[in-house]
């Protein structure tokens, strides 16, 4: 195939400025068998630029639009990649790749709704990770940041200021300072440990009802329960503490329980009666003056105070479900002795 060459010494125009110039490389039915080779620098000016073509390839590594641009920022506000949807060929109705001089990339579709965005201002901003993913197969709509490209990674939030004293919202997301402050300072405390129906439970008066943080608002105490918020079985509140049942009141034990024997055993295995362990009580033993009538209990020997000593000469009673009587003193025992 000949080769027809025109060659010029100077430069070459060509002028048709009341027409279109036309390049043809096809056959009579526009079958692209040709192709059109510049070699050298190209310059497009104009208002438009059109391609036509199945399939572009481009060397550059950087694309730059927005060239020419004087005064340091990008003077029409946006500057990005539009995709044309069909008719969906111009703003705001195409999807769209766009740099908005604001300092944010923004990504959008038809319904201009943004996928992300983000910061760029100063020293610069970006998302860099392995990886982070959303609606993973199967995983209905779970968000896994890191998985397996990042196994050992953690997230943080190191370098914003003071972030824990910022996380007071429902829905933000806490980091370790905060929850540690919420345990352990401060008075609005994390309120409630729970494992199925047994839980342990603070509420202080110092928190305003129907706070947040105290739904359940009352005076200040805490309390456990086991199984249920009915079976309490440890209480701190005011001056009394109630383990199982039974109340320490400053200086006063007593069982909850109306009616109710308050009893002290040591460890003496499962039969309390061949035990060799006792009750031992390391210092004066006071009995309370008891002037009402004292019922007999089966199998049991009641010792009470009666406050004024008869003729046995203590104020020391017995009372049994065969017979009552006072305790006898060593002095009266003897006299007693040697009368009778």
């Amino acid at each position: 195939m000949s080769t027809d060459v025109l060659k010029v010494s100077g430069n070459y125009l060509l002028d048709a400025r009341n027409g279109d110039v036309t390049i043809n490389v096809t056959t009579n039915s526009y079958q692209h068998t040709g192709t059109v080779r510049i070699i050298g620098n190209l310059d497009v000016v104009g208002q438009n630029t059109h391609i036509e073509v199945q399939d572009s390839r481009i060397e550059d590594n950087i694309l730059v639009l927005n060239s020419g641009e004087t005064n340091g920022y990008v003077t029409l506000g946006t500057s990005g990649i539009l995709i044309a949807r069909g008719n969906s060929d111009t703003l705001p109705t195409a999807a769209t790749l766009l740099y908005n001089d604001n300092n944010y990339w923004n990504v959008s579709s038809v319904s201009t709704r943004g996928v992300f965005e983000f910061n760029s201002e100063e020293l610069g901003s970006a998302i860099q990770a392995n990886a982070i993913r959303i609606n993973l197969s199967g995983g209905n709509n779970t968000l896994n940041i890191f998985g397996d490209d990042n196994p050992t990674a953690v997230m943080n939030v190191k370098g914003t200021d003071n972030y824990a004293s910022r996380v007071l919202d429902d829905d933000d997301i806490p980091n370790k300072r905060y929850v540690d402050d919420a345990l352990y300072s401060g008075t609005d405390l994390a309120k409630r440990i729970q494992v199925g129906n047994s839980f342990v439970k603070i509420t202080d008066d110092s928190i305003p009802p129907m706070s947040p943080m105290d739904p359940d608002f009352g005076p200040s105490k805490i309390w456990a329960a086991l199984g249920t918020s009915t079976n309490v079985v440890f209480r701190l509140e005011g001056t009394e503490a109630e383990i199982q049942g039974l109340i320490v009141d400053s200086s006063i034990i007593r069982v909850t329980t109306p009616e109710t024997d308050l009893i002290l055993r040591p460890g003496t295995g499962t039969n309390v009666l061949t035990g060799t362990a006792s009750v031992a009580i390391d210092s004066p033993l006071k009995l309370k003056e008891f002037t009402d009538t004292v019922v007999p209990e089966d199998f049991n020997t009641t010792i009470y105070n009666s406050g004024t000593p008869g003729g046995g000469g203590t104020g020391l009673y017995y009372v049994n479900t065969t017979s009552s009587d006072e305790l006898v003193s060593r002095r009266k025992a003897i006299i007693y002795g040697i009368i009778f």
